[in-house]
């Protein structure tokens, strides 16, 4: 488990990069304070190319 959102959002934007088509995750999603938020935001990294800082950006904002 990632223990910063970031770091882990980052880290998926990376796998996309290198050609990964998705990820599976669980607790990274589950324990976060906010899961549909964290879900959104790795979600808009795998299907609209988002990178991780944009991904952050939107996880912050739905967060809120």
């Amino acid at each position: 488990k990632v223990k910063d959102v970031r770091e882990f959002l980052e880290r998926v934007s990376g796998w996309i990069g290198a050609g990964a088509r998705g990820v599976a995750i669980g607790r990274n999603v589950f324990q976060d304070r906010s899961p549909v938020s964290f879900l959104k935001a790795v979600c808009s990294i795998v299907h609209e190319g988002l990178s991780g800082t944009e991904a952050y950006q939107r996880y912050l904002d739905l967060a809120e």
